[in-house]
């Protein structure tokens, strides 16, 4: 069991709470591996980016590696609303 931390915008942060938008879209340094598949009880905490004390959590669904973007990674985390 994990729990993967990001800021949102408040622009994002609404619409990720209430379920609207169940994803994030991240561009990521590491290599995608094994350490970005979902395990049962994994879980999402989305913080709002300027009050990191304002937050939800959900249960991750999925990670997809979209592509790669000069040398980064294209990640889309997703969960259950």
């Amino acid at each position: 069991m994990s729990l993967t931390t990001f800021k949102s915008a408040e622009r994002w942060y609404g619409l990720e709470e209430s379920g609207r938008k169940p994803n994030t879209v991240r561009i990521m340094d590491a290599t995608p591996d094994e350490s970005y598949s979902v395990q049962a009880g994994d879980r999402i905490r989305i913080c709002l980016a300027h009050d990191p004390a304002v937050y939800f959590e959900r249960d991750l669904t999925d990670v997809s590696v979209i592509g790669d973007i000069c040398g980064k990674y294209l990640l889309v985390w997703s969960w259950r609303p």
